[in-house]
């Protein structure tokens, strides 16, 4: 129904904006999340504790924060009558700094006003320069054209482009952008900031800070997961202190310049290179970002990032950006624009280039002073840019790199598994095949690779490749940037001057590195040209890792040409890290001219006490952090790598103590950390090399056991979480094995499974490594084919080669892996009771699973001499099928089923007798069956909210523990018969019982001087909460409106004539009322009422149990029916508003107490939520938003009915409320007497004191 005039009101766009960005600027949207829609996970910690680091930054904004939507209004240039004018003569757009702060008395207020007030004069004046050169507002269309000849309109161009360098000048845009009250004002400003934090913490050591539990909480309460479980590990930050910092930057001396000139290198010293920024091609033809391309590259930074030197922070861009006023927006978009063009001042330039350097520990600082990594962190603006301009780049570079040559594994798409697969494919390969036995394998790396290399070597190969950008590019690596380094004490401030290398920790820097490298080499003769020469010889890289492999005598060569090659561009080998692998086998001459070669790197291993392993080894190596080559070798690594995991895993249980320990926290931690941690190395290798026999210390001594690492890390990740639930203490006795077996199948299963998302590495082992396999294989086949000449042979040699191939161990794994996977999932139950989710999965779509695994039981996708081709092409062709999702999937849906037949059959007093029973009335009567199987993935979605801080998750530490034990089917009464203590009742069942007592939710009242209870209901609180949530939620949708605050009633729609009149006393009256009126868009496109009622249905009462079956005549088999209680109580409220002609708008948002939601419901929310593209025509400001807003919005209403079932349990484990009222008679008595007989003892009287 259209709602007259709605439509108008709703098209001020302004009012729209204004609503979300107030809920943005107050953290209802922030982007830090994880996982599917993260809400809330900007917030800190909202106890009365603060951890040291959230309350430095509590005291940093401790001024009011700034929302744009209030106070005072916006200047508007249009509704304020400042026609005509420009922005310089406009009183409120010029108020200085100080009548700011005196006007808003809030230092940020006033840094915000700043801004916004420098951002509309900017803007208005850019835009009337555009205009005065018939210049598009957006940079993006016909550039300067219309002019006679070239030389016109190149005297335009440098025309435009002064007036706008001057409009810099005299604005100092840069400069009021980041310090708005100025430099001096703002380091006042931190001083006082600093200074009020050591009065509060004067004991904190900002350099070291230690990592406590709070520490921890703040973290996870701001969304960072991963960073706080990195912290839990730790007993200290990862950033160092070390002496040679600038040794690490490059500050050149001028002796080392002068080495630079006699090396012939492209020029000796930056500033006399001859720098040229503009090329007039470039200027005319030039595309650089709009609103929505620097709209889209913020919504992805995040806002826990280190500030750039001058203070100005991702948090500080975000909210400018997103601020009502558009001008904020547009700004940085001209100055990301004007910064590509190279259209900025050197001295505005050296402002945003400067970085601000920090070292972060590898791992190793307090035994090797010089294992750390140097880290610039830029100004915002700057990432910004370089972010769009590796976006302009990416293709050209990621080809110059040599990714599609497989050379370059660091930067492509499962790069490092198929480097893996054929370096593992070869290792094996060298004991069948004679002509492979001499290949050997040398593993470089390369010293401070990403500081160390010229810029001028960058600048002259970017150059070659006619890189897009050069006014951005050519100014980046021609000039010294500036890095800002404070001292240990934080006290003095050193300032570096960077001549070399690329900016760590710039989005484009990795990338640019990795092809300036591959095309140095190509300058050099180093690929193509000994390529094309040999077979055997060949080059792989892991970004500053790089790997050789070939005969000794041509890895000698290809060495020595390297390190010249290196030595030109002022790169250099780290010798003591180099490892070379060899086969056992290899020929005499070819082993002597290896150790020959091998001795100096023995020596400077020797020389300089490095113990990582031997120089020479024929056991393997480890390579992009993936290993390959025996099995022993692989088995003890990753054992290796399971007890430094584990080593993590017992310093994080450390933290905190038996009363404070969250399992919220824990959960989380168990399903984004620990057990996410192994996807990588699962993808690359087999299921039979994670168990075998492994050298374990004990005590001084080194003995072999045989371990299964991948058992051992589903116990551990389980004994960390079933440690920190603390189920003893919270029920009050110990947990059953067949308790915990249940639990602990529960734990493991996916959320859409009704399990706690924290995914087993046993049963997902074999899917990673066959759905992995079939992402790359065709990118495999092909190196293999090239080193066995494949290709070139035919007949009965093809033929010869294709078996071999079928029989090193990568095939033979992927063979065994497919057919116990197939096995797996094509058994049959001994009994099918009920029809489980369908398995259609197996044969859908264009290569379905089923097909997948038949070819690769066959020939692991490789070609044979029985293969069929057209179904290999078929299978290659299909990459992006996404099989390693599906094979998880449908094991998690079969460990689920067996887990559902488990607990239907055997959960109950007596086992089930299939073939006298009454197998209806046993199903039905199955409480515990009933309670998993009625979950859903909507039912489950509180669990992504479980982590948060108390206030936002509504539960204390003591229910996030019930809750969770509730949800992995943990009872807190041992019988599943039991008597009530509220009402008395013998023999009732426990969960229908708990949602069906009046006496638990009772009060006591009096009653001629009588205490008695008076009965309450559990759904009144409920349908309260469910109300405020919807409300709040509606408030922030796009293109909607809540109306009124009252309960609307039905009769805002006409009565249907045609329906029965209403009889006297009737439920359904005339007088009906919902809960909400909201105005949204319909599907006719126009504003629309829509009226919705709230209504939540009790899952376990006897009247609705049936909606969960729907059983066959027989009886003996029954088709299980998902939400089918919140399905009904969606009918339910159908039928009473059937009487009103409303044409699908009175919408009710149906629950059940087990926490499902009704389709039709969902579908309305959805509706609500759609895309911007969509139908609807929803204004987002972004799609992220959008699923963000949508996320929120569901996983409270989720957590809303989560915390009725702790509710209902609390006030049934509760003594009744007569024997409440009874004890607090008895102690008040006890207490009087006791107070008497005190007096007694005295020999005194009882006296009334009042």
């Amino acid at each position: 129904m259209t709602s007259d005039g709605c439509g108008e009101e709703k098209t001020n766009c302004n009012d729209i904006r204004g609503k979300r960005v107030a809920s943005m600027n107050n953290n209802l949207t922030t982007q830090n999340g994880i996982g599917n829609g993260k809400s809330d996970m900007s917030c800190i910690n909202n106890d009365n504790k603060f951890s040291i680091e959230s309350d430095e930054d509590a005291i940093a904004s401790n001024d009011d924060s700034f929302d744009p939507t209030d106070g005072e209004k916006e200047v508007d240039l249009e509704a304020g009558g400042y026609q005509g004018q420009k922005p310089g003569d406009i009183r409120e757009l010029n108020e200085s700094f100080d009548e700011l702060l005196e006007k808003y008395k809030s230092f940020k207020r006033a840094c915000d006003e700043s801004r916004m007030n420098l951002a509309n004069r900017v803007v208005s004046s850019i835009m009337e320069i555009l205009d005065k050169f018939n210049v598009s507002h957006n940079l993006r269309g016909p550039f300067l054209e219309g002019y006679n000849t070239h030389e016109d309109r190149k005297q335009a161009f440098d025309a435009l482009r002064k007036e706008i360098l001057d409009l810099f000048d005299s604005e100092n845009v840069f400069e009021n952008l980041f310090f708005p009250g100025g430099r001096k004002i703002h380091l006042e400003h931190q001083t006082n900031l600093r200074d009020a934090f050591n009065r509060k913490y004067p004991n904190h050591n900002h350099s070291n800070r230690v990592v406590t539990m709070d520490t921890i909480k703040g973290l996870v309460y701001k969304g960072q997961i991963g960073r706080a479980a990195k912290s839990m590990s730790q007993t200290e930050s990862p950033v160092v202190n070390p002496d040679n910092f600038s040794n690490k930057i490059i500050n050149l001396s001028k002796k080392e310049l002068e080495i630079i000139q006699k090396k012939d290198v492209a020029s000796s010293k930056l500033s006399e290179v001859a720098f040229q920024p503009y090329e007039e091609l470039d200027e005319f033809n030039f595309i650089g970002p709009d609103t929505a391309d620097v709209s889209r590259i913020v919504s992805k930074m995040f806002n826990g990032t280190a500030k750039g030197p001058s203070g100005f922070s991702n948090k500080i861009l975000k909210s400018f950006c997103a601020n009502r006023d558009p001008k904020g927006l547009e700004l940085v978009t001209y100055l990301v624009n004007f910064i590509l063009r190279g259209w900025v001042s050197d001295k505005d330039w050296d402002l945003i280039n400067t970085t601000r350097g920090i070292s972060l520990d590898k791992g190793n600082f307090k035994n090797d002073a010089n294992d750390w990594r140097p880290i610039c962190i830029s100004e915002p603006l700057m990432s910004i840019a370089d972010r769009y301009f590796k976006e302009g780049t990416f293709t050209i570079l990621t080809k110059a790199a040599g990714c599609q040559d497989g050379l370059q594994l660091g930067l492509s798409s499962n790069g490092l598994h198929i480097g893996n697969k054929y370096l593992q494919g070869l290792f094996d390969l060298q004991s069948l095949c004679d002509s492979l036995k001499n290949i050997c394998y040398l593993k470089v790396d390369v010293k401070n690779a990403f500081n160390s290399i010229f810029k001028q070597t960058i600048k002259q190969v970017l150059t070659d490749l006619d890189l897009p950008y050069p006014n951005y590019w050519n100014r980046l690596y021609s000039k010294d940037s500036k890095v800002i380094i404070n001292s240990a004490d934080d006290d003095d401030i050193e300032e570096l001057l960077m001549n070399r290398g690329t900016h760590q920790g710039r989005p484009s820097s990795s990338l640019i590195f990795d092809a300036v490298i591959m095309e140095w080499m190509r300058k050099n003769d180093l690929i193509d040209a000994n390529f094309s020469e040999s077979f055997t010889l060949s080059f792989r890289s892991a970004h500053d890792d790089m790997l050789i492999h070939g005969t000794p005598a041509e890895i000698v060569s290809f060495y020595n040409k390297l390190i010249i090659a290196f030595n030109k561009a002022g790169l250099e080998l780290n010798k003591s890290k180099t490892k070379i692998l060899h086969n056992k086998s290899m020929e005499d001459s070819h082993w002597k001219i290896l150790e020959k070669f091998a001795m100096p790197f023995v020596k400077t291993a020797v020389d300089s006490g490095d113990t990582d392993g031997p120089i020479l080894t024929r056991d393997g190596l480890i390579f992009g952090g993936l290993p390959f080559g025996t099995d022993s070798f692989i088995n003890q690594m990753l054992y290796d790598k399971f007890k430094d995991w584990e080593s993590d895993v017992a310093m994080m249980m450390e933290k905190g103590t038996i009363d404070n320990r969250d399992p919220g926290l824990t959960l989380a931690f168990c399903r984004f950390s620990l057990s996410a941690r192994w996807g990588y190395w699962l993808r690359a290798i087999p299921k039979r090399l994670w168990s075998g026999k492994v050298k374990v210390k004990v005590g001084d001594n080194m003995v072999e056991e045989k371990v299964d690492i991948l058992e051992l890390i589903d116990s551990t990740i389980w004994k960390y979480f079933l440690r920190d639930l603390d189920i003893d203490r919270t029920r009050g006795f110990e947990l059953s094995k067949y308790e915990e077996n249940i639990a602990k199948c529960i734990f493991n299963l996916k959320l859409n499974n009704g399990g706690l998302g924290v995914q087993s590495v046993v049963e997902i082992a074999d899917s990673a490594l066959v759905g992995s396999w079939t992402c790359f294989v065709d990118d495999v086949f092909k190196q293999l084919y090239k080193i066995m000449n494949v290709n070139e042979s035919d007949g009965e040699d093809r033929i010869l080669k294709l078996g071999i191939l079928q029989n090193i161990s990568i095939i033979q794994d992927i063979k065994t892996t497919a057919g116990d996977l197939k096995n797996y999932l094509y058994v049959d139950n001994e009994y099918k009771m009920c029809d489980h989710q369908s398995h259609s999965i197996l044969v859908d779509g264009a290569c379905p699973v089923s097909e997948m695994l038949d070819i690769l039981c066959n020939s692991a996708g490789f070609d044979t001499d029985n293969s069929d081709p057209g179904k290999l092409i078929k299978f290659r062709g299909n990459k992006f099928m996404k099989y390693q999702k599906k094979l998880t999937h449908l094991k998690n849906v079969i460990s689920r089923d067996h887990l559902s037949d488990s607990l239907l059959l055997q959960h109950n007093d007596k086992p089930f007798n299939n073939e006298d029973g009454n197998f209806k009335s046993y199903a039905l009567n199955n409480d515990i069956y009933r309670s998993f199987q009625d979950r859903s993935k909507f039912s489950q979605k509180f669990l992504n909210r479980i982590h948060m801080s108390y206030n936002k998750r509504t539960l204390n530490l003591r229910d996030t523990k019930k809750i969770l034990a509730h949800t992995l089917l943990i009872s807190f009464k041992s019988p599943t018969l039991h008597c009530c203590k509220h009402c008395n009742a013998t023999d009732v069942s426990y969960w229908e019982h708990l949602e069906q007592c009046k006496y638990i939710y009772g009060t006591l009242q009096k009653n001629n001087g009588e205490i008695e209870v008076k009965l309450g209901s559990r759904s009144q609180e409920l349908h309260k909460a469910i109300k405020r949530c919807c409300c709040f939620h509606f408030d922030t949708i796009a293109d909607a409106t809540r109306r009124g605050f009252h309960e609307p009633s039905a009769n805002t729609f006409d009565l249907d004539p045609n329906h029965r009149s209403f009889k006297p006393g009737d439920s359904t009256g005339p007088d009906s009322r919902a809960d909400i009126l909201l105005n949204a868009l319909g599907d006719s496109g126009k504003h629309e009422d829509f009226l919705i009622d709230v209504t939540v249905y009790s899952s376990h009462v006897k009247s609705n149990i049936n909606c969960h079956f729907e059983f066959h005549k027989n009886n003996k088999y029954f088709r299980w029916v998902n939400a089918g209680v919140a399905k009904k109580a969606w009918t339910s409220k159908q039928t009473h508003y059937s009487r009103w002609l409303h044409d699908n708008h009175i919408i009710p948002f149906a629950f059940d107490s087990a926490g499902n939601i009704a389709p039709g419901t969902l579908k309305f929310i959805n509706k609500l939520f759609a895309p911007s593209n969509s139908n609807y025509g929803r204004t987002w400001n972004s799609e992220n938003e959008r699923k963000i807003l949508k996320n929120w919005f569901l996983n409270k209403l989720s957590m809303i009915l989560a915390k009725q079932r702790v509710t209902d349990l609390n006030k049934a484990l509760a003594i009744s409320l007569l024997e409440r009222e009874e004890n607090r008679r008895k102690f008040k008595l006890q207490k009087k007497n006791k107070k008497a007989n005190a007096i007694r003892q005295r020999g005194g009287n009882v006296v009334n004191v009042n």
